[in-house]
């Protein structure tokens, strides 16, 4: 029998856990990307334990969770992750023409695994903690440039939002801008990791900074 502990979590802080009496099971899915809360992204599945993951989630209107790769693929055996994830939901789905199912998930709350473990399916399950939301509050003036950017972003590419709106407060407007600029999953991590929308903004201010140097 497997036994968790709240130990097994390296650098485990308990100030930014909602209860840590609260770990709970959950089936993760593995990514080359980060998903962050409020964001959304489309997701193509073909693997057996994912297919039948995404219909008991779909059946019991339940939730996975979504995390980046730290090393090893999506496809095969699960390869090593980072130890934060974001919980997701499915907001649509279908079948396309070449019988592969599709479907866009968005993501909800942070969450940190404790310890992990894999099913004879390989499909990976963890015990994890959910971390406590990032407070929201409006996008202060001197960040409306970064409202600016995201609607020069989402007009050239495309972008899902359930909901249509765009980003009205600080973190959701963070989250979405790191889930579409092209930093590094380590970076992308970091933005995952704070909890404190201004620094969110500043955060990510700094990082697009870095990205205009780069393309001078």
């Amino acid at each position: 029998m497997l036994t968790y502990t709240l130990e097994s979590c390296e650098n485990f802080d308990k100030e930014h856990i909602i209860d840590a009496n609260e770990a709970y099971e959950l089936a993760l899915f593995p990514l080359s990307t980060v998903l962050f809360p409020t964001t959304s992204i489309p997701l193509r599945i073909f693997e057996p334990r994912y297919v039948d993951l995404i219909s008991r989630c779909m059946r019991d209107d339940k939730g996975f969770g979504v995390v980046a790769l730290a090393s090893g693929a999506e496809i095969g055996p699960p390869g090593q992750t980072h130890t934060l994830g974001t919980s997701a939901r499915i907001v649509d789905f279908d079948q396309g023409p070449d019988g592969l199912l599709n479907v866009v998930i968005v993501g909800e709350e942070r969450f940190r695994i404790l310890q992990t473990k894999t099913q004879s399916d390989n499909l990976l399950l963890g015990q994890v903690i959910e971390l406590a939301r990032v407070p929201q509050f409006p996008i202060p003036e001197e960040f409306q440039e970064l409202s600016e950017l995201f609607d020069e972003i989402s007009s050239k590419v495309e972008i899902t939002r359930p909901g249509g709106p765009p980003p009205s407060s600080a973190a959701e407007l963070a989250y979405n801008l790191a889930q579409y600029l092209p930093l590094p999953i380590p970076t992308k991590m970091v933005v995952l990791e704070i909890d404190n929308a201004l620094e969110l903004l500043q955060f990510i201010s700094t990082e697009i900074r870095n990205l205009q140097r780069q393309g001078q």
